[in-house]
């Protein structure tokens, strides 16, 4: 099933994502891990405290560490 952001997201998002992803290898921008299936983006400043998402608030990350940002593990 193909990835489906929830309404607050731009209807470019997914190109975006994919965008970055390769812009940056498929690698994970915390720890440099390869992955190509399972690659997030972490916004550095929240949408709902007037983050945006424009590339320079956005995070290539894997899975495991965005799950460690957000139970503050890591610190970005």
């Amino acid at each position: 099933m193909p990835y489906r952001p929830g309404p607050q997201y731009p209807i470019y998002w997914n190109k975006l994502r994919w965008k970055l992803f390769k812009k940056y290898g498929y690698r994970c921008q915390v720890c440099g891990k390869y992955s190509k299936g399972n690659l997030h983006l972490h916004h550095k400043i929240p949408v709902g405290m007037g983050g945006g998402h424009n590339e320079e608030n956005l995070l290539v990350v894997c899975s495991s560490c965005h799950y460690d940002i957000h139970t503050k593990r890591i610190k970005i």
